[in-house]
């Protein structure tokens, strides 16, 4: 009776193993066709042109005015945020206080 018991024990024991050692071989394989496919999606739509992301807040068009705006001395940056739609860190980021361009909005305006 002890040696079937142990037996029986080490037979399960194995094929749990055995079991775990396949599931994760089909784990392996789904994780790196879904990596695959995902990757060739991705290249098929940088082919026609399309890049991923979110779009950016900040136009050229928004750009202009802000900093004809911000070059003013009676501007608030609140209002021109609020009526542009974007928040006074893009405002900032993409021109100084005293209305001059910086980087980002100079890269904005070469695209």
């Amino acid at each position: 009776m002890i040696l079937r018991h142990l037996f029986c024990s080490t037979w399960h024991a194995q094929n749990v193993a055995r079991s775990q050692q396949l599931g994760w071989s089909f784990t392996r394989c789904f994780r790196e066709l879904i990596s695959e496919r995902t990757t060739a999606g991705l290249a098929a739509a940088r082919a026609r042109g399309r890049s991923g992301g979110r779009p950016f807040k900040m136009t050229p068009a928004k750009l202009r005015l802000a900093l004809a705006s911000m070059g003013k001395p009676g501007t608030k940056v609140g209002d021109l945020c609020t009526e542009l739609g974007i928040t006074r860190q893009t405002l900032y980021r993409h021109v100084s206080p005293s209305g001059e361009i910086r980087t980002d909005g100079e890269k904005l305006l070469s695209r």
